[in-house]
């Protein structure tokens, strides 16, 4: 269990910036960024002068040590417990259907968007990894194997590192669907194949996409040349005080210029932010109200996906720090 406390002085400094008194922290999410605990359910309450979260007996063993940490035997009784507090008049970080809430707030969500040294790290070591396993995976890969046999090989990487997958690995072979489901296809020579894929590691994500190199020729190989390019057009505009809905918008124009559809081509937002949750914020698309900032970690993924060409996309986890950015994914892009 991870210092709860410090957190804690996190939540406070942003309630006393949001005129917040009295907070009920009930997201998984935010939970585990503020316990250190993976998959924990319970109600936080946070005041200026004290925390205490109620947990059923499920998480006795687990609370063991923490001493403002409240166990109840049936949840009748907790949740009992969790509606006579709220009569104090509580703001909770989602909605959840009980009376006496105030009102909901994304003070956690702001906290998390903009992060600290110590989840930096954890990012860099699961980007590390996820390197590896694709490092691994390009001495396996022949053709001839299928979606599923990549698949498998890389699940099965992150297992020998004692990791976990931070979502669902995609492998697709001339596809024009973004996220389906892999198939029992044999990969031939001169296919675009696409690897998706991430782990996680004590909470945190990686997600990292890339085309396996392949003997592309014509109209494959212009695809996956102008998806870096636009890539390195996107990474040469992130710097803090960027509008992100003006480096969606320059990143659409640059797909116009170099005669591609937005509306047909271009099928996904260029980002999202990444942290506890694969995606987070800070929202990276045109309808983001969000400046970037230090500290902001999020992926840069332009795809296209062209008929009778097949698909194409490069994704790559990004820190926003004081001078520009810094790529935390490290595999090549171009073999």
């Amino acid at each position: 269990m991870e210092t709860i406390d410090k957190k804690i002085g996190f939540v406070r400094k942003k309630m006393h910036e949001k005129g917040v008194e009295r907070l009920l922290v009930t997201s998984p999410s935010n939970l585990t960024y503020i316990t250190g605990m993976a998959d924990v359910s319970g109600f936080l309450f946070i005041t200026k002068e004290s925390w205490e979260i109620l947990v059923s007996k499920f998480y006795r063993y687990a609370f063991k040590n923490v001493s403002r940490a409240v166990v109840f035997s049936e949840r009748k009784e907790m949740i009992e417990e969790v509606e006579k507090r709220l009569e104090e008049g509580f703001v909770c970080d989602r909605e959840l259907g009980l009376d006496n809430l105030e009102d909901t707030t994304d003070i956690l969500e702001d906290i998390r968007k903009v992060k600290r040294g110590f989840e930096i790290e954890r990012i860099k070591e699961s980007c590390r990894i996820n390197d590896e396993v694709f490092s691994e995976l390009l001495k396996k890969f022949k053709t001839g194997m299928t979606e599923w046999d990549l698949v498998k090989e890389i699940d099965s990487g992150f297992r020998k590192r004692n990791c976990y997958n931070s979502f669902d690995t995609l492998v697709h072979s001339n596809n024009l669907i973004p996220h389906r489901e892999p198939e029992e296809r044999e990969i031939g020579i001169e296919d675009i194949v696409i690897v998706d894929m991430g782990c996680r590691f004590r909470n945190y994500c990686s997600d990292m996409t890339r085309v396996i190199p392949n003997e592309l020729k014509g109209k494959r190989r212009k695809l996956l040349e102008d998806v870096l390019e636009i890539q390195e057009f996107a990474l040469s505009l992130i710097r803090p005080g960027l509008e992100v809905s003006k480096l969606c918008e320059a990143v659409l124009d640059k797909v116009d210029d170099m005669g591609y559809s937005t509306e047909n081509d271009f099928l996904h937002s260029l980002g999202h932010g990444i942290g506890v949750d694969i995606h987070e914020k800070p929202n990276i698309s045109r309808d983001s109200d969000h400046v970037l900032e230090k500290g902001n970690v999020f992926t840069v993924e332009p795809g296209l996906y062209v008929e009778n060409i097949g698909g194409a996309r490069i994704e790559d986890i990004i820190l926003v720090d004081s001078e520009g950015y810094k790529v935390l994914s490290k595999s090549k892009k171009r073999f």
